[in-house]
């Protein structure tokens, strides 16, 4: 999916990848070999524009108020409870125009990639602006 990404040129700033919890150490230094960097305060006024150069992850409770052009909600498991509804919620909610839900049976940053052993859900957003009250 980041490969595809990256061949149609989207600019690595308008994507975010998010996930449910805290990756484990080793799972964090693959997302790095991925070239995908944990978002940062610095990122922040950069974040969904060209000029950030680099995709960013980040936990879905760490990005709540912001948006991007693609949310890409990776290593959803299981929903069953309420929180991780309410987590995988906020994470689906985070896309002003293409939300893409990678649900694996566990977490594997590799799976970002294309791969037969998750199943990716890509989403189109459409939303209705209000011009304003007349």
């Amino acid at each position: 999916l980041i490969t595809d990404l990256r061949r149609d040129n989207v600019p690595p700033g308008r994507i975010s990848v998010l996930l449910l919890k805290t990756p484990r150490a080793d799972e964090e230094k693959h997302l790095e070999r991925k070239a995908l960097r944990r978002l940062s305060e610095d990122d922040v006024p950069h974040h969904g524009s060209a000029s950030l150069q680099t995709i960013t992850w980040s936990i879905v409770s760490g990005f709540q108020g912001l948006e991007n052009d693609i949310a890409i909600l990776a290593a959803l498991t299981d929903i069953e409870t309420d929180w991780h509804r309410g987590v995988a919620y906020v994470g689906m909610s985070r896309a002003r125009t293409r939300l893409h839900v990678i649900e694996t049976q566990q977490f594997a940053a590799d799976r970002l990639e294309t791969s037969s052993a998750i199943r990716v859900a890509s989403i189109p957003i459409s939303r209705s602006i209000p011009v304003g009250d007349t």
